[in-house]
């Protein structure tokens, strides 16, 4: 949970942004239901990582690990779910 924003992973390979306040799902710029698709299922807890003294990045972080070694890593937006970056095992 972050501001007013639910994040949940689910064991069928994606993350789904939620209102706080009513469960229902956030909305995208084009108003469908703000969901990320990774390659596999979620491996930990999701890590919010916001910008302070030290972290050098210009707004909120979600980051989450999968089984995948094409995907291990991947990190979205906190408030429209923008992919940023997305580590791999080579």
């Amino acid at each position: 949970i972050a501001d007013n924003i639910l994040i949940v992973a689910s064991r069928d390979h994606k993350v789904y942004w939620l209102n706080r306040s009513d469960g229902t799902p956030v909305k995208d710029a084009e108003g469908n239901p703000l969901v990320r698709e990774l390659q596999a299922e979620i491996l930990s807890d999701i890590l919010l990582i916001r910008p302070e003294d030290g972290v050098d990045i210009p707004e909120p972080y979600v980051v989450v690990s999968t089984t995948s070694p094409g995907q291990l890593l991947a990190a979205y937006t906190l408030d429209n779910g923008q992919a940023i970056w997305s580590y791999s095992f080579q």
